[in-house]
């Protein structure tokens, strides 16, 4: 575990994500072994593709590679950009029903008119490592989801693996939309963190950030928090995703901040590089509860941190 401790004097930690999923990468790839050893079963994930892009070839790639280094069986369904709802939930079912697939994944997002929110429901919940699925939303809100979004479960990798106590803490969340800001406070509230979001970016938004004790963005406007505008030793999050003449850049200007923060997890090279390294350790999470069933204890998992 990665210990987080600062004087006033000393310049912040920037997080290397690169860095913590292959630490987590390797962390999966015992426990795989392990597994395997005890049951005779090898994870499996499967990626439904619909259509041909280079992005789409890029995320399968990704994927393929980490479930390689991981010891996870990695299956795909390639699927023309015209397939119909019904073809795609028959294609869904019959994952669902495939014993050597232990989570699904679908990449988004998805060319035509697909209700996204159909495929979601159709997926077997137990099997929704993306945490779309109603019933997996409601154990969020009952406060024992075990899958959660990727990306949800990367901000509170970080926060475990910092060990950062969140009682009564200041968080601040910073983010438009809502599948990312509401579930995102419901997970940290449940954790007795004292959470504000807004979405309203003006002199109310900056108040908010001067207090913040810890602050997750996802506002999509590049640098436009300042190291100015932060409380000091504040710990923040950046997930804002932003292009500007071709470089990707965060929500956080990163001059200035180092010396101020406490903890900066930077875009790029924060959470981005931790997105996939979550997606295994969900299709392993999904793994030990489709084969252990009710002795594996989701709260005992939420609690110490997934």
């Amino acid at each position: 575990m990665m210990e987080l401790a600062k004087s006033a004097c000393e310049t912040a930690k920037v997080l290397d994500g690169r860095a913590m999923a292959v630490e987590i990468l390797e962390e999966i790839k015992t426990e795989v072994a392990a597994l395997k050893a005890q049951t005779g079963i090898t994870p499996g994930l499967a990626a439904i593709s619909i259509g041909e892009d280079l992005a789409g070839q890029l995320f399968l790639r990704r994927k393929r590679m980490a479930c390689d280094k991981a010891g996870i069986n990695f299956f795909v369904a390639y699927l023309p950009s015209e397939i119909s709802l019904k073809e795609l939930q028959e294609i869904i079912h019959s994952l669902n029903n495939n014993p050597k697939v232990h989570g699904i994944i679908i990449r988004l997002p998805i060319p035509g008119e697909i209700d996204i929110g159909a495929l979601s429901q159709t997926i077997d919940y137990r099997k929704d490592i993306d945490g779309l699925h109603p019933l997996n939303i409601g154990k969020l809100l009952a406060g024992t989801a075990t899958l959660v979004s990727a990306t949800l479960a990367a901000i509170t990798e970080i926060l475990g693996r910092y060990k950062i106590d969140l009682i009564g803490k200041r968080v601040l969340i910073v983010g438009r939309e809502e599948g990312f800001a509401k579930p995102l406070s419901m997970l940290l509230a449940q954790r007795y963190a004292t959470v504000s979001v807004t979405t309203n970016w003006g002199s109310q938004g900056e108040e908010l950030l001067s207090k913040a004790e810890i602050v997750i963005t996802d506002l999509r406007k590049p640098r436009a928090i300042k190291a100015s505008m932060l409380a000091d030793d504040a710990m923040v999050i950046d997930v804002g995703f932003n292009m500007i003449k071709g470089k990707l850049v965060g929500d956080i200007e990163l001059d200035g901040a180092p010396e101020k923060a406490r903890l900066i997890v930077p875009v790029p090279g924060g959470v981005g590089p931790l997105i996939i390294s979550m997606l295994l350790k969900n299709t392993l999470l999904a793994y030990r509860k489709q084969i252990f069933g009710p002795a594996l204890d989701e709260e005992s998992i939420w609690r110490e941190g997934r």
